[in-house]
């Protein structure tokens, strides 16, 4: 598998997509703004938790769904297209494929005859088909690995040369359009490179979920509050973000302004409207931006009555 970052992009891509497609689903259904702010924080967490026992009552529910289906699409997307390369170097489907790590979590995995979700689809194609390992320790050879009954009807892991076995004739010797082929070859470099870039990938892929979307859901939480009351998004940006009143001081901070810009989750174009709001609202005298961001917390509570008024009358 070379060029990981193609597959970085795509998994970035994935995240963006899918939080736009939940954003723009939410804007067409008849709930609020704070409604609509917790399903979109719904898609941060890709993690999976199970709640039991709650005040003496057993309950079966899980949280956080929403951001574990996101994720295991996408890596769904991303398992698909490393497959599809996968077969350019060992010239076998991923599902088929085993290294030296999940050999021994699958010996496991039969010897104490557990289940393990993650290896449903992999164990039943190994089962089926066989596996390929490729033992980079052992001077790159191939080995085919299967699990079986043996004479006591008990499942076990096969570990055998791979060369010379049904396995090699079945999986590689006859290509898509039935023609033959050569015996496979090991490219030592490509398969190094494939293991390399395998376990950055895996390492990285949750980690880069949480980065991404947590990013993606403060960028929504400001572009919700602008669609919902714009007076109320600016005037807050430039009360609360852009200029500051203490000790009956002015304090400006366009730095913070710039820095919500840079991170992305305003546009540029922005610093001009909070300039002309600035201008209408304030004037250009200290005295009255002084006067009107200390009544900055008497207007949100009024911009909070408008907006549940709004959202009745709707």
């Amino acid at each position: 598998m070379e060029g990981i970052r193609k597959y970085a992009e795509i998994y970035k891509n994935g995240i963006h997509l899918g939080f736009a497609n939940l954003y723009n689903d939410l804007k067409k259904e008849d709930i609020s703004n704070n409604d609509r702010l917790k399903k979109i924080k719904g898609l941060v967490d890709n993690n999976l938790y199970h709640i039991g026992k709650v005040g003496g009552v057993v309950r079966k529910k899980w949280i956080n769904k929403q951001g574990y289906i996101l994720s295991k699409q996408i890596e769904y997307i991303i398992w698909n297209k490393i497959n599809e390369d996968n077969h350019k170097i060992f010239g076998i489907g991923w599902d088929n494929f085993i290294d030296t790590s999940e050999l021994k979590e699958l010996i496991v995995l039969i010897n104490k005859r557990t289940k393990n979700k993650k290896w449903d689809a992999k164990l039943r194609r190994i089962e089926k088909d066989g596996g390929l390992l490729v033992d980079v320790e052992d001077n790159f050879k191939y080995k085919k690995v299967s699990v079986r009954k043996n004479r006591d009807k008990v499942k076990e892991v096969i570990v055998e040369d791979y060369f010379g076995s049904d396995f090699e004739k079945k999986m590689f010797n006859v290509d898509v359009d039935g023609k033959k082929i050569k015996r496979l070859k090991v490219n030592k470099d490509k398969v190094l490179i494939f293991y390399r870039d395998r376990r950055k990938l895996l390492s990285n892929m949750n980690e880069s979920y949480l980065k991404i979307s947590r990013w993606l859901n403060k960028k929504y939480e400001y572009k919700l509050e602008l669609d919902n009351n714009s007076s109320s998004f600016l005037d807050r940006v430039c009360c609360t973000v852009y200029y500051e009143v203490n000790d009956g001081k002015l304090l400006v901070y366009s730095s913070r302004l710039q820095d919500m810009i840079n991170r992305g989750y305003i546009s540029s174009g922005l610093c001009n409207v909070v300039a002309m709001f600035k201008r209408n609202v304030m004037g250009d005298s200290d005295e009255k931006m002084i006067e009107w961001i200390s009544g900055y917390n008497k207007r949100k509570v009024e911009y909070d009555k408008e907006y549940e008024v709004r959202k009745v009358l709707k």
